[in-house]
């Protein structure tokens, strides 16, 4: 049987162990997301319960709000998509498209910019309104 000294050092390098593995994995996870931020893959949230990876840069926070007036730009040009039951929807693909092209002042995943980068997405989709409305 053990005593109190062998099974508190027992305990400290369990502690320890388990403490080197979480580290480990969140390092792990920040050289993972690295890679994934460098080749513009995207984590979303699908169904509200599983996560996966996709290559769309145009995945909405609906709690910000500068997202929303990026929604209401996106519905101004016309850039939506129809469904027959719900009516139309930002076509979050066309806008991936787009800040993924040269012709955009910020090439990064909209809910990784910041509130900075996205003023600027703002303004250019207040060009591209103009300009379609223009007469």
């Amino acid at each position: 049987m053990k005593n109190k000294s062998e099974n508190s050092l027992t305990i400290e390098k369990n502690r320890t162990y388990q403490k080197d593995k979480a580290v480990n994995a969140l390092k792990k996870a920040k050289e993972t997301e690295k890679t994934l931020l460098g080749s513009g893959r995207v984590w979303h949230l699908k169904d509200g319960k599983t996560w996966v990876l996709t290559n769309n840069w145009g995945y909405f926070d609906k709690n910000n709000k500068q997202h929303n007036t990026i929604l209401s730009l996106m519905h101004q040009v016309g850039w939506v998509t129809k469904n027959k039951t719900k009516g139309e929807f930002p076509d979050t693909k066309r806008l991936s498209d787009f800040l993924k092209s040269k012709k955009s002042p910020i090439n990064k995943p909209l809910k990784q910019m910041t509130e900075k980068e996205l003023s600027k997405i703002i303004i250019a989709l207040e060009g591209i309104v103009k300009h379609t409305y223009k007469s």
